[in-house]
């Protein structure tokens, strides 16, 4: 049910403790009829008879069973849906469900059990396929990603011994031979006698294992954090073994109000200030921080039960049974390999979809790569498919996004499709929603995974009840000068300044300073400049670091509560000449040259123009700062000052320091660090980076280990383009290629990764290309000279004739160093950047340290914001300055605007000198509006809708899909001597129903504010004896009578498939109050008829009866086995869906589940006991399919995503 509300179902839980329900307009019943099942038994409200033997045997075979049996009680009270086409899905632990429940409905199928069961496919979402693929890939993934520096990822290099790995120094290493994989999943260190074995076996558990999960880091989704977790009160152990178990990406906020948020110029004034949030890496408060607890208390309400069908006396509902997860539950599969195999060699015609949010690590994408790709090569199954971009686009209207990368096989009546979804983390349907509908849409399709969906994105209309008054139109209006600013709504607490500054006889530089909202006589000055070069330094100060931001309509601006002038007086100036507002007096000044040195030496005379205007800044503490091409600018202006005040010229400027944000310091090392950093977040293909090898001198040096040195192949011209040094030859081409054209030219976004805008209508970045009307600005901003030009951010005729005279600052640096001048340096960078990513700049840094003998001031070490970890940062030092290295984790190129909270904190810190992870003392407060904006306000607030403030306790959250989290806990109370154990549920079986006693009235379902088009359907399947697997299984919004099936499995294991329902695919989705449900437009049931099952039983309101013995048994046999009966009873009561194609799909641990049920189902099948069940395919996404692979890649991919260090 999780997969349900808070994923892919129809409707989602509201915040205020899921007090109503707003639709999904991403629902995945708008492609299928989805089936959430609840399992294994024990799972939210699937339960086992009071009356049957006690049972504590959990596993995945009897999983897989009790699905099947569910399934076969579906079918039976659902006989429509027999011989429809149906998929098995699923995510997480799905990977485990997922597959065994699909084989094992092959085989009840071939065996004619379940003849009706038209099985086509499984999908499964990021699921535990291979926990060894899992842990090797982790150690990649933690390197790449930056948790672990670069001595602990050179340490690793002892631990490649085979030949080949030595040789090639591009592949993957073997870790996970250095470890064992028990019961739980968990990698445990084996206890050598050989010391080298010893520590390798112990470093691979370290960083491929613990370092995934066992850190304040966002598990499910790396750079997505919620920022109000606070466990102040606890010791850090007990901080980390309880914010393990919890997923702070689903954190319920404590206190939270509902804000309509504003979205053109044309509708009813709404202050855009009062719309952020200092609570989540969502600048607007995202549904994932609350949708858990939501979901959580909707599901619990007593109407909510009696309206699904549920029994009085079961235990409350719950995401995922910790219990079951970490004591009971056996994973049989920590290799699903097996179980793939069986569905192959059966000859079952199987699609098979396994996709990954790329930013997962709990079951990441590269493990169930190298897992699937394993599996490919052991078949020997054609590529029909190069991996290539897929495209999301939303509608005809808007640009195509980049959704992932594809790569296809097919051989006879078998497909896999191996999809990644570029920026989703763990729960694809809740972070990508549109791309993951798109993705399902096609593949139910078996269209191109770039068609675009056809969907109808408008919500349904609200019901009466929920429906607010007509709203009005209504226009903000400007001021007119500096001191009250056109269109500014709320009471400036701060000077402001704007004019021109002297550079060279004849350059006029524009201006703009905003004084401290602290203390502004004594507060240091801050200098910032955008880069380009060609950019305007009012795109830094409108959209990332200034007091105030443009509203949509371009016309009012709204204030920022992170703004650098909370703790420093800014200057924000325009250079080079002719940027922005700056200007050339053409008949003084003929210069028609750009280039570094020219810029160094204007922005220096007009500093000390500044000076002369200021007096009051004299021997204040001043520090250079910006970003991008600042990377050249500040060092060879601050390299320049230094010179001018050693030399006596300039007097009066206290220089203090100099910070660069993802600053080009070296377009070389950017080249040389950009290929392995896109291969490492899923951007580049194995095929690609392969082929680099025979480019990559392997010295031996442990250097080599990930560092090859492309740039000897390359030449950098004037305007930093890179070009093979040769003409024509392969390893100058493809690096110039990999490492520069495909960055920039890509529809990807190059600033950030992760970041799209999916309505954009152009190329431009939309919401920085802010433009203020000429004459407006130069009216109210006090300028001297006419300027005969528009306003723009960026200046392409600057950048196309500027002359970058620096492809590598080392020796600005060296200059800057050996001057001896006593400066701190702050290199910061956002690190799902590619334009100037932090390898890069690391590496730089890390290569001026050594040549100039710097000292190891801080090793490096993560820094938090509000408990969060924020990023990681070392300190260097020499004679009497410093260089702090800083990456902000989550952030692209513009950190102020990615990371507002997190960026304030950090440059509060760089001028204070003071420890990173220093809370802010600044007020996050919003000032008050103008008289005339709180009108404006209280008239909208009066015509639309807005929710009351909630205010609830703060209460923890159990894991939400489970997996390794809470393994850690129960392995590590058995060691403690501590038994846990199931609750015996004295429930009889239910009662035997018809499919037309399980139809849900939409009409009586609590929280529910529109009225659905499909039919819904919930109740119990019957698995093995005892074992009773809840379903929600909701119609097709298209064509449900002909629509396949498509089954979704969430993992864990002990996960609620509701949770992909109500989160990621379902057509219901949990309204913040956790009360009502809102619609999904991207619901998979807009495409397909879905079944959610809950499984196994012990799972959400799966349960084991009482006439039979309780069992504690958990493992993927049982589980597939319980899935492919529980399949077998939906296909007998729903005989009408069978032979209609049906789809196993699933993600996480349904990398498990998905494969174990796919096989058990194809024996079904091939047996004929489930003829009637069509498996199409298998769907995985993020699932868990090989724990080695996932340990190979774990070491370099979290390196290159900025996780650990370099030395």
């Amino acid at each position: 049910m999780d997969g349900f509300l808070t994923e892919m179902g129809p409707f989602r839980p509201t915040k205020d403790n899921g007090s109503s329900l707003v639709e999904n307009v991403y629902s995945w019943n708008k492609l299928a009829n989805m089936l959430y099942l609840e399992s294994p038994r024990d799972i939210g409200y699937s339960y086992r008879d009071k009356t049957a033997p006690k049972d504590t045997l959990y596993n995945d075979d009897k999983t897989a069973v009790d699905n099947v049996l569910a399934l076969q009680a579906f079918f039976a009270r659902f006989p429509e849906y027999k011989n429809r086409d149906f998929y098995v899905t699923g995510e997480s632990y799905g990977g485990v469900y997922v597959p065994t429940l699909t084989n094992l409905l092959v085989k009840m199928i071939q065996n004619g059990t379940l003849p009706y069961v038209k099985l086509i496919g499984m999908a499964v979402g990021n699921g535990a396929l291979n926990r060894m693929d899992l842990v090797n890939s982790g150690l990649d993934l933690v390197y790449y990603r930056g948790i672990i520096g670069k001595s602990e990822f050179d340490a690793m290099q002892e631990c490649c011994q085979a030949p080949q790995e030595l040789s090639a120094p591009l592949q993957m290493c073997n870790f996970s031979q250095y470890v064992n994989i028990d019961d739980y999943g968990n990698a445990v260190v084996v206890n050598y006698t050989d010391p080298v074995k010893l520590r390798c076996s112990q470093r691979t558990v370290k960083y491929g294992q613990d370092l995934v999960w066992s850190t304040l880091n966002n598990v499910y989704n790396t750079w997505a954090d919620c920022y109000t977790q606070s466990p102040d009160s606890m010791d850090m152990g007990e901080k980390l073994e309880q914010l393990v178990r919890q997923h702070p990406y689903l954190k319920l906020f404590a206190n939270s109000i509902d804000y309509q948020m504003f979205s053109n110029g044309q509708n009813p004034f709404v202050d855009q200030g009062s719309q952020g949030t200092s609570t989540s890496t969502d600048s607007v408060g995202g549904f994932s921080c609350y949708a858990q607890a939501a979901a959580t208390a909707y599901m619990n309400r007593q109407d909510v039960k009696k309206a699904l069908h549920i029994p009085d006396g079961l235990p409350a509902w719950q995401l995922c049974n910790d219990d079951i997860n970490a004591i009971y539950y056996k994973q049989q599969h920590p290799d699903m390999m097996p179980v793939f195999q069986e569905m192959f060699d059966s000859g079952y015609p199987l699609r098979f979809l396994i996709y990954n949010g790329d930013a997962d690590m709990a079951c990441q994408f590269m493990g169930d790569q190298w897992f699937i790709e394993r599996f490919i090569a052991k078949n020997m199954i054609p590529t029909t498919s190069l991996r290539q971009v897929w495209n999301y686009t939303r509608t005809t209207d808007f640009m195509p996004r980049i959704g992932g990368f594809a790569k296809t096989f097919a051989l006879n009546n078998m497909t896999v499709d191996l999809l990644t979804v570029r920026g989703a983390g763990h729960m694809v349907p809740t972070d990508r929603p549109g791309p993951a509908f798109q993705m399902l849409q096609n593949y139910l399709g078996k269209s191109n995974y770039t068609s675009i969906a056809s969907i109808d994105y408008a919500p349904k209309p609200l019901l009466p009840q929920y429906q607010p008054p007509p709203t009005k139109t209504w226009t903000r209006k400007q001021a007119d000068r500096v001191w009250d600013l056109p269109g500014i709504t709320y009471n400036l607490n701060f000077k402001q300044y704007s004019g021109y500054l002297s550079g060279v006889a004849g350059n006029y530089l524009h201006y703009w300073l905003v004084e401290s909202q602290g203390n502004p006589k004594t507060d240091p000055l801050v200098l910032w400049l955008n880069g380009g070069p060609g950019c305007s330094s009012l795109g830094g100060m409108l959209t990332e670091l200034g007091p105030f931001h443009p509203n949509p309509d371009g016309k009012t601006l709204f204030e920022n509560v992170f703004s650098w002038n909370k703790v420093a007086n800014v200057l924000f100036l325009e250079g080079p000449r002719n940027v922005g507002f700056s200007v050339q007096n053409r008949s003084i000044n003929p210069d028609e040259d750009y280039n570094d040195d020219r810029t160094a030496n204007d922005n220096y005379l007009a500093l000390k123009d500044f000076l002369t205007a200021y007096p009051e800044y004299v021997n204040r503490p001043f520090y250079v700062t910006g970003e991008s091409y600042g990377g050249v600018y500040v060092p060879t202006l601050t390299s320049l000052l230094i010179d001018k005040i050693q030399s006596g010229d300039l007097v009066g400027l206290n220089l203090a320091g100099m910070a660069v944000g993802n600053g080009e310091l070296s377009a070389l090392k950017q080249v040389n660090s950009i290929i392995s950093m896109l291969y490492f977040h899923g951007i580049y293909g194995k095929s690609d980076y392969d082929q680099l090898q025979k480019c990559c001198n392997n010295t031996g040096d442990p250097t080599w280990f990930e560092y090859c040195d492309f740039s000897q192949f390359i030449t950098l011209d004037s305007a930093g383009n890179a070009q093979a040094k040769v003409a024509n030859d392969p390893c100058g081409t493809q690096v110039a290629d990999l490492g520069q054209m495909r960055v920039w030219t890509s529809i990807n976004d190059v600033y950030n990764i992760y970041q799209d805008c999916y309505q954009t209508t152009s190329t431009m970045l939309g919401t920085r290309m802010f433009r203020p009307h000429k004459e407006a600005i130069q009216r109210h901003l006090e300028q001297k000279v006419f300027v005969d030009q528009g306003f723009a951010i960026f200046s392409y005729t600057i950048n196309d004739i500027y002359m970058q005279q620096h492809n590598d600052t080392g020796s600005v640096f060296d200059h800057i160093v050996k001057s001896g001048y006593p400066l701190r340096m702050l290199i910061y960078n956002g690190d799902v950047d590619q334009a100037c990513n932090f390898l890069g700049d690391q590496w730089f840094v890390e290569e001026l340290a050594t040549r100039q003998n710097f000292a190891v001031a801080k090793a490096r070490k993560e820094w938090r914001y509000m408990a969060q970890i924020a990023g990681y940062v070392k300190q260097f030092s020499y004679g009497s300055g410093s260089i702090d290295v800083l990456t902000v984790k989550g952030a692209g190129h513009f950190v102020p605007t990615d990371r507002p909270g997190p960026a304030l904190q950090m440059i509060a810190n760089f001028l204070r000198g003071q420890d990173y992870s220093n809370k802010l003392i600044v007020s996050k407060s919003l000032t008050s509006l103008t008289r005339g904006y709180q009108n404006a306000e209280r008239t909208a607030q009066a015509s639309n809708y807005s929710a009351p403030t909630v205010t609830r306790p703060k209460s923890p959250i159990s894991a939400h899909y489970g997996k390794k989290m809470d393994m850690h806990l129960g392995a590590a109370k058995a060691a403690r001597g501590v038994k846990l154990e199931l609750p015996i549920l004295d429930i009889p079986p239910p009662a035997p129903t018809t499919r037309d006693q399980d139809r849900i009235d939409a009409s009586q379902l609590p929280g529910l504010t529109f009225t659905p088009t499909f039919q819904m359907y919930s109740g119990y399947l019957d698995a093995s004896k005892g074992n009773h697997l809840f379903y929600w299984y909701v119609e097709s919004q298209n064509q449900p009578s002909t629509d396949p099936i498509v089954l979704w499995l969430n993992g864990g294991p002990g996960c609620s498939s509701l949770g992909g329902f109500f989160q990621e695919l379902g057509p219901l989705r949990n309204n913040p109050d956790g009360t009502t449900l809102f619609e999904n437009i991207y619901a998979w049931n807009k495409y397909a008829n879905v079944l959610f099952l809950e499984a196994p039983r012990g799972v959400g309101f799966s349960y084991r009866s009482n006439d039979v013995d309780p069992d504690t048994m958990y493992n993927d046999t049982y589980t597939a086995n319980d899935n492919v009966l529980g399949l077998a009873s939906f296909f007998q009561k729903f005989t009408d869906l069978q032979n209609r194609p049906f789809y196993i799909t699933g993600e996480s641990y349904g990398g498990v589940y998905i494969p174990t049920l796919t096989d058990a189902l194809i024996k079904g099948i091939q047996a004929g006991t489930y003829s009637y069940i069509k498996l199409a395919g298998v769907a995985i996404g993020n699932g868990i399919l090989s724990e080695i692979k996932q340990i190979n890649s774990a070491v370099s991919l979290t390196y290159f995503k900025g996780l650990h260090d370099k030395a």
